[in-house]
């Protein structure tokens, strides 16, 4: 008989760093402890038909964290945490949210409103 046993310490489900020409598809995230997506320094990533759910009395549950990314889409997803449902950090440039859902939640939140940005265009779309 085996036996397996898996204690995950991470507080995120999935977190994508120093990469490029990513898609992540289909996820469903339950119940994160902190974030439940980070991508963090890519280039060219597409989130799409994501669903990512934490009570809506959960504090510090962002459920898509972006920062030091380029090219990034989040695309045909829902999105209910007690955090914001997308926080967008420094570094982040050309993101482009498309027919996403939020709530409960606090919405899409950019994190760096007192970031002194020199030599820099920061381009942010949201279509709802």
């Amino acid at each position: 008989m085996i036996i397996l046993i898996v204690v995950c310490v991470h507080v995120q489900t999935l977190s994508v760093s120093n990469s490029q020409n990513i898609v992540i598809s289909g996820l469903h995230s339950l119940n994160s402890q902190m974030f439940h997506i980070v991508v963090n320094g890519c280039h060219n990533v597409r989130i799409q038909g994501v669903k990512i759910t934490a009570p809506g009395n959960s504090p510090n549950t962002d459920g898509i964290h972006v920062q030091l990314s380029s090219g990034v889409t989040i695309l045909n997803s829902k999105i209910g945490t007690g955090d914001d449902c997308v926080s967008v950090g420094a570094g982040t440039t050309n993101l482009w949210i498309e027919n996403v859902v939020c709530g409960p939640g606090h919405g899409i939140r950019y994190h760096c409103i007192n970031q002194i940005i020199k030599h820099t265009s920061i381009y942010i779309y949201i279509y709802i």
